[in-house]
């Protein structure tokens, strides 16, 4: 999930999500698909089909938390926005 805490809607064109267990994973498993816009002061979730409210529906397969692994949001030029690590 994603929130646009801003006064205008944010294209997330070209950017992506890096499934990670290093910290030199920059390649992203997922590109986010052309045209997605997290509006003003909205919210947009990314899930596999299983996830019912999902507005973006990708594939990832995610490790099992024990090696201190993370979820990375990277913007279309390749730059780190925001990290989860887990595990």
């Amino acid at each position: 999930e994603l929130y646009n805490d801003g006064p205008v809607d944010v294209s997330l064109e070209g950017w992506g999500i890096v499934v990670a267990s290093h910290a030199d994973d920059t390649f992203p498993d997922v590109r986010v698909p052309a045209g997605t816009v997290i509006p003003a002061g909205g919210f947009l979730v990314i899930g596999d089909e299983n996830v019912p409210s999902a507005d973006v529906i990708v594939s990832l397969e995610l490790p099992n938390g024990n090696a201190g692994d993370a979820l990375r949001l990277i913007d279309c030029e390749g730059s780190l926005v925001d990290v989860v690590i887990y595990g």
